[in-house]
């Protein structure tokens, strides 16, 4: 177990000159009275385990709190390995052995792993790290074949419709607006004119006065394609 070291009666200039700590750590410590050496360590303290009822309580743990709520770039195996290295590390706690104490501890492990490394990583937001994979599975299933050409084609349709729409309704149109003359939801408004700005098809120009929301124009590449497809007509 961490030492621990008696601070009562000291102010907190006395204890930063006594632990080499900062002045909040210090005043922190005067609260309760006492001083835990290494704080930010992790408590190690061995033991006999069982690696097999280790693995059983991870699994558990891991299915009962974050079946349904772990992040996409987590691997399962990942948790549970965490959540074990914690029992292996606590195996000679004088609670090791409670049942409740496996279960916590398990916890509390596999929700610090998630909120360290399921957002920090080198693209950034996971979910901009998300969307990154879905581009890059989708334009490999296009690539591939393996695509269904029937869904492709009712994406691009409806890409298509919302461009000629806010063609036809003039510079300045807002989401709000679409919404409302061509009929459908709000959400599917906003997924079409996402794709169409990532296509260089629709532009934002940012918000005008008058009009709720953002102003779409579109863009040369935009009229290039309308005027195309009224050639084909």
């Amino acid at each position: 177990m961490k030492e621990k070291v008696d601070i009562t009666g000291m102010t907190w200039q006395e204890v930063v000159a006594l632990v080499n700590c900062s002045k909040t750590t210090a005043k922190n410590a005067l609260k309760r009275g006492y001083y835990v050496v290494d704080y930010k360590k992790r408590t190690c303290v061995p033991g006999p385990i069982d690696a097999e009822g280790c693995y059983k309580m991870a699994w558990f743990t891991f299915e009962r709190f974050f079946r349904h709520h772990c992040p996409w770039n987590i691997a399962p195996e990942d948790c549970v390995q965490e959540a074990v290295l914690r029992l292996v590390e606590l195996g000679g706690h004088p609670r090791a052995g409670e049942r409740r104490f496996q279960f916590y501890t398990c916890k509390h492990a596999m929700q610090a792993y998630i909120t360290k490394y399921g957002r920090s990583n080198d693209l950034g937001d996971w979910r901009t790290n998300r969307q990154r994979y879905n581009d890059e599975r989708n334009a490999e299933q296009r690539a591939s074949g393996s695509c269904s050409p029937d869904t492709w084609r009712r994406s691009k349709q409806a890409t298509e419709k919302i461009v000629r729409a806010i063609y036809e309704m003039g510079e300045g149109v807002s989401q709000a607006q679409l919404r409302r003359h061509l009929d459908i939801s709000s959400g599917g408004v906003s997924k079409r004119v996402s794709i169409a700005i990532k296509e260089g098809l629709v532009e934002n120009g940012g918000g005008i006065t008058g009009c709720k929301g953002h102003a779409l124009r579109v863009t040369a590449r935009g009229r290039a394609m309308i005027g195309a497809m009224q050639e084909a007509a």
